[in-house]
């Protein structure tokens, strides 16, 4: 699937540059990129590359948190989340709005001015 649909073209490309530099300290990461995890472990790639480009220095040695790193010896750690489906039956995810009324209902008492 990865390698021979087209809408995975970026994700391929991304892949292809840091292969050679990404650790993955615990050793689950080709398995959940393979299965159910491919959005957080893509996202997660995202941001190596961004920490990577932007000079952060990569302490390895523990499986978690998924980044332990260091700027001019300052160090700080980042666990990397995404919001996910519910795979939940009792717990469905709302239906998308499909209005502007709908979405003005949604937004109500979520943001105060």
């Amino acid at each position: 699937m990865l390698i021979t649909e087209p809408r995975f073209e970026a994700a391929r490309k991304l892949i292809k540059e840091i292969v050679y530099s990404y650790v993955d300290p615990g050793g689950h990461y080709i398995r959940e990129f393979q299965t159910q995890g491919f959005d957080a472990r893509l996202w997660e790639l995202y941001l190596y590359v961004y920490l990577y480009n932007v000079g952060f220095e990569f302490i390895h040695g523990k499986p978690s948190p998924d980044f332990h790193l260091s700027w001019f010896g300052n160090e700080c750690f980042i666990e990397v989340v995404t919001v996910n489906p519910s795979q939940n039956p009792n717990r469905p995810d709302p239906t998308q709005p499909e209005t502007q009324d709908e979405i003005n209902i949604l937004k109500k008492d979520y943001f105060t001015y």
